[in-house]
């Protein structure tokens, strides 16, 4: 049966329907009402109906002419564009050369600073058994042709890593060395923290369980690091080794460092802070609170591959501890463990884990 809207009821047997009954007309017939909650006449709902299926059909159009429509080059022939798809895709090129991201040599080329990308990039390759002249040239001019963090060198058994990339250079290192002109930044710089420690179970930080004098004044400054500095520079070549102006602990009261020295006598090999390590002070201390820190930012080899601090592999089974620097107490320094945890530890400790584990400049 067809719906009918009911225009008015005239009685309990009677009503008049708004458009004309399309059937016989018959008494009895059976039917029901259902109330129109719109309070619309139906044409109107018919209308309101049509519009939506309407706007679902267009946007239904809509979709199949993005999926199925018109390439970008057909857009732009039917705008006006007048040649090849080939021709079309050269007028997209910017001005001059196009550089991309897989053109290595394009790419290395466009940076105007290629010590900060070489210092960004990891690589880790194998730079051979001897530094060389041609290295040596490439890190003096800035260029770092063929140098990148994490490369190394293996010479004579031990492994050299490089560290950072002119870690000092623009800093206090060097322009402090020539009040005559306070912007010289200094030469260009490799910095190298080899893999593996230096004489284990032989390098106490003092002969006795003391941090009086500081880091400056200790067994290991004055005389373990000195003669190990020979077997770098046999290594490197002694003119390869940069000394620098350095500020180091020297005064230790209660257990605080209370003052510090600026020289650039016996620069050239040191031992670690915590904060070259790990990016920030955990137990110790370097110079007095207050004090001047040149060496206060972590080594970028550590923050791009922390797995490098720690000595796993070495000659043990778990690697060697090796000293920092840091200044904890009236007896202990910082020392870094086999599973990289920073540890407090007796100045003279000697045990076979523990050993040394330098750092220095070259160019």
């Amino acid at each position: 049966m067809l719906p009918y809207e009911v225009a008015e009821v005239v009685s309990d047997t009677e009503l008049t329907l708004r458009t004309p009954f399309l059937g016989s007309t018959a008494a009895g017939k059976n039917y029901s009402i259902d109330r129109n909650h719109q309070s619309t006449p139906m044409a109107d709902l018919s209308a309101r109906l049509a519009r939506a299926m309407g706007n679902w059909e267009a946007r239904y159009d809509l979709d199949m002419a993005t999926i199925t429509g018109k390439s970008a080059y057909e857009v732009a022939v039917s705008n006006g564009f007048v040649g090849t798809e080939g021709a079309w895709l050269e007028s997209l090129k910017v001005a001059g050369e196009w550089t991309t991201l897989n053109d290595r040599t394009k790419f290395l080329a466009e940076c105007t600073n290629p010590g900060h990308l070489h210092n960004c990039l990891f690589r880790g390759k194998n730079l051979g058994n001897a530094f060389t002249a041609a290295q040596s040239a490439a890190i003096q001019n800035g260029t770092f042709d063929d140098i990148w963090l994490g490369d190394f060198w293996v010479i004579n058994g031990r492994v050299y890593r490089i560290a950072d990339i002119d870690y000092c250079r623009g800093s206090g290192h060097w322009r402090h060395t020539h009040p005559s002109n306070a912007e010289n930044p200094g030469p260009h710089h490799v910095l190298i923290f080899p893999d593996k420690t230096f004489l284990p179970g032989t390098t106490p930080m003092n002969d006795t369980n003391t941090t009086e004098g500081g880091y400056y004044f200790s067994k290991m400054k004055q005389e373990i690091l000195p003669e190990l500095l020979e077997t770098i520079k046999a290594d490197f070549g002694a003119d390869h080794i940069l000394r620098k102006l350095e500020a180091y602990s020297n005064a230790v009261t209660n257990g605080k460092v209370t003052g510090h020295v600026w020289t650039s006598e016996n620069t050239e090999l040191d031992i670690p802070n915590e904060e070259q390590i790990y990016g920030h002070a955990v137990h110790g201390m370097d110079t007095p609170i207050g004090g001047v820190m040149l060496n206060s930012r972590q080594f970028q080899l550590l923050r791009v591959a922390p797995k490098y601090i720690s000595t796993w592999g070495d000659t043990t089974s778990h690697g060697h501890a090796y000293w920092l620097r840091s200044v904890v107490n009236a007896s202990c320094f910082s020392m870094v463990e086999w599973m990289e945890r920073v540890q407090v530890c007796g100045a003279a400790n000697d045990h076979n884990f523990l050993a040394v584990r330098p750092y220095f400049l070259v160019y």
